[in-house]
């Protein structure tokens, strides 16, 4: 059963998440969310520390993300907090989304240039606690400075062109993502960890079957067609679930929204589904910067032709 909450400040009601329950497990005397925030905040960054405001900055298929301002004594400080929702791909259950955020805190911590997270926390009743008493998850990370690379890509859309700059942004891009599929994994769990990736590739509810489910009567497809993909992958998972050799570290979501440009560096957000795979460089769910445009896919650098800026 799904019933949310609402808090209510000064004269404002906001919608915050929703809240998943069965039976008796439903919470009676939820405590008003923004201020189990504040508390989480004192007791993280200490007394003095006093949530100002808590701003909802975006919700996508997996979750929604709130960007927090709260004071400590001399300074101003900004994190973001993201949540998980049961959106089909795997995340049914607390637990589900739980080992998302735990594993994601393990992962943004341990690549390079990628924005650090803070913490993991559950949501009980009443406070941010222990994670065998909660029921929903949230981490809180670093804010990410700057512009996602897909408004990079939309003006090399509408140019039709290539500059100098555009070229030297995918270069960095490349060099970045050949460097950490350079680093394999030879441990004695490689044979296991590998053979899980190509499995999960095929079965996990964020991958191949995970999306085909989540499609619904779409228009522009039918089942077997989608089923048909399935039946295409399972030949290929006994062809290369040997190969464990290919294991290696990857960020595993590298898509335009995930890349932010400042100046004339970039970060990455949401490292995702484990540190190692099988690499395969520059393509995300076969998103490879491409978006839908008038019935169409519209690939901004496919097809542009080399032009000297001038």
């Amino acid at each position: 059963m799904l019933f949310e909450y609402a808090v209510a400040v000064g004269r404002r009601k906001y919608r915050i998440l929703p809240i998943y329950a069965t039976g008796s497990e439903r919470y009676k005397n939820y405590m008003d969310f923004e201020t189990k925030v504040d508390l989480y905040l004192k007791e993280r960054f200490g007394p003095g520390a006093e949530l100002k405001g808590m701003e909802r900055r975006g919700k996508g298929t997996h979750g929604t993300g709130y960007l927090l301002t709260f004071t400590l004594p001399g300074e101003e400080r900004q994190v973001v907090m993201k949540s998980l929702s049961p959106s089909g791909f795997g995340h049914d259950h607390y637990s589900d989304r739980a080992q998302v955020l735990l594993l994601a805190h393990s992962n943004y911590n341990e690549m390079d240039k990628h924005i650090k997270a803070l913490d993991v926390v559950g949501d009980s009743s009443d406070r941010f606690t222990s994670l065998k008493e909660a029921r929903e998850f949230y981490i809180f990370m670093e804010k990410a400075s700057g512009t996602d690379y897909f408004k990079d890509l939309d003006v090399v859309l509408e140019q039709g062109r290539l500059y100098p700059e555009d070229r030297k942004k995918a270069r960095r891009l490349a060099c970045f993502l050949a460097g950490i599929h350079q680093k394999k994994y030879t441990g004695e769990e490689a044979k296991t960890l590998y053979r899980r990736r190509i499995r999960d590739l095929i079965g996990h509810g964020e991958c191949i079957m995970g999306i085909i489910d989540a499609y619904n009567g779409a228009d522009f497809t039918s089942d077997e067609e989608l089923v048909g993909y399935v039946k295409k992958s399972l030949p290929w998972w006994e062809k290369i679930r040997n190969r464990a050799k290919r294991l290696c570290e990857v960020h595993g979501d590298f898509h335009p929204g995930n890349i932010w440009f400042q100046d004339h560096d970039f970060v990455l957000l949401d490292r995702a589904r484990g540190k190692r795979r099988v690499g395969c460089p520059a393509i995300a769910h076969g998103d490879g910067g491409c978006r839908p445009q008038a019935g169409r896919v519209a690939c901004p650098t496919k097809g542009i032709a080399s032009t000297p800026a001038g």
